[in-house]
């Protein structure tokens, strides 16, 4: 939000800037949470309606760490790792940190559950969504 005096413009990182200076404090907390202050950027395509039947995407475009799925694939590489030094491993200096690996393997089996389970329905539902906005 703009103060009431002065020209108040919004830049690219979605703050209103008054007076050519950029908010402080309170104001610079409010303005970058503030839905209204955000620029919408329409990719060229979309905005000349050639979408081509896509969806319009906002924000930055996804990378392998938004995957619903990458922090459970996480969890079971350290499960594995955790599974070899505790229980296939005889290397004698191993042998002495491994009631660690076996806690750390039912943890991480635990938690890789958990997580992949609620990662695989996020997944499914995004699937879902997507599949019936391309069909709609």
């Amino acid at each position: 939000p703009a103060r009431s005096s002065g020209h108040a413009e919004t830049i690219a990182c979605g703050w209103t800037r008054v007076n050519g200076a950029p908010p402080r404090g309170r104001d610079a907390m409010v303005s970058a949470m503030s839905d209204e202050s955000q620029p919408q950027h329409k990719p060229d395509a979309v905005a000349e309606g050639g979408s081509g039947g896509k969806p319009e995407r906002h924000g930055p475009p996804p990378t392998p760490f938004d995957h619903p799925l990458f922090l459970p694939a996480l969890l079971v590489a350290g499960m594995l790792w955790f599974g070899y030094d505790g229980w296939i491993n005889q290397d004698p200096d191993m042998l002495e940190h491994q009631e660690f690996n076996r806690y750390g393997f039912g943890a991480l089996t635990i938690a890789a559950a958990w997580f992949g389970w609620k990662g695989w329905r996020e997944w499914q539902e995004e699937r879902a969504a997507r599949d019936e906005s391309a069909a709609g």
